[in-house]
């Protein structure tokens, strides 16, 4: 299954609905705004209006965290009542998850890690981002053991 799954991570990217969003909006050429990652890129233009792509985009985005289950919106259920229930992550999703986070911050970033510490920049980044995640909080708690950062609260008063 782990296998599997290695081969088609992301597989949804190549499909129309996203790849060509994702591609008019990362490397497109109209004036230059930041994207996702907070960098400059230039968007294209070809007669079409800068918010038509980043809605593209948006409607791409959406539809790529609902086609592959390691992204923790995948696991936001929004309820006919408005309200939201966070369901857990099977934990092979919950690793495949975290694995895409340690590659895209590594591609970001352009780094490579630090033999000591491999998931330190991850871990730095989750801390900085995690109140932003609804995740459920078994799913949290695998996440923050994989990153080092859970602590068992029944060891802290041993």
């Amino acid at each position: 299954n782990l296998w599997f799954r290695a081969i088609v991570h992301d597989w949804s990217k190549f499909l129309p609905s996203e790849f060509i969003p994702y591609a008019r909006y990362f490397y497109g050429e109209w004036p230059i705004a930041n994207n996702f990652y907070g960098e400059a890129r230039n968007y294209i233009l070809n007669g079409i209006y800068q918010e038509k792509v980043e809605q593209d985009f948006d409607i791409a985005w959406l539809l790529h965290q609902h086609r592959n289950s390691h992204h923790w919106q995948h696991w936001v259920l929004r309820e006919d009542s408005g309200g939201t229930k966070v369901l857990q992550m099977p934990y092979p999703v919950c690793m495949e998850m975290v694995s895409d986070w340690i590659g895209a911050g590594r591609a970001i970033n352009r780094t490579t890690p630090d033999p000591a510490d491999p998931c330190k920049e991850t871990r730095n980044w989750y801390i900085a981002n995690k109140e932003k995640m609804l995740l459920h909080p078994e799913t949290r708690k695998q996440v923050e053991i994989e990153l080092c950062i859970y602590k068992d609260k029944e060891s802290d008063h041993a």
